[in-house]
């Protein structure tokens, strides 16, 4: 969920001080994918990368905004709208790597990346929850994108 208020204009200069908007993005996806891992007892190099993905997206995608000052939207000045609607397309691609070294001590010490990517796309109808909006159809598309990267250290006793 992501909530936006107090919108800037990005000159210093804020809107309406109760303009909001909440997008809120349920996303379920199966998926598959292969792993490859080299894992050695004690001391030794070990490696992990894999690659996961799945070419459906099943979900929802709601929208709320208000804005104090109105919209017009087909001619009509409205003060905001609730949308929603079931996502209609969408994928997810992960990869990831890890690697690590084992010493003689019972250490471990490893590196990792991980990149992941989901994209949803759908349209949302403003009007359909209130008679008072003009009933027009906007296209949604929300893609997330992360990079990971860290170390680790573990001890074994």
């Amino acid at each position: 969920m992501a909530n936006f208020t107090d919108p800037d204009s990005g000159f210093g200069a804020p809107f309406g001080q109760y303009d909001t908007a909440t997008v809120t993005v349920n996303a379920w996806t199966p998926y598959l994918g292969l792993v490859w891992s080299n894992v050695t007892r004690g001391a030794g190099f070990d490696f992990r990368a894999g690659v996961l993905g799945s070419p459906v997206v099943w979900g929802s995608i709601d929208y709320v905004e208000t804005v104090a000052a109105g919209l017009i939207i087909s001619g009509a000045n409205v003060h905001g709208f609730p949308a929603s609607n079931y996502i209609k397309q969408g994928y997810l691609v992960e990869g990831f790597a890890d690697a690590s070294v084992g010493t003689i001590y019972g250490m471990q010490l490893g590196a990792y990346a991980k990149y992941h990517v989901l994209k949803a796309t759908t349209d949302i109808r403003v009007g359909e929850r209130d008679a008072n909006i003009p009933n027009v159809s906007y296209d949604v598309n929300f893609q997330k994108q992360n990079w990971g990267v860290g170390g680790r250290l573990s001890i074994f006793f």
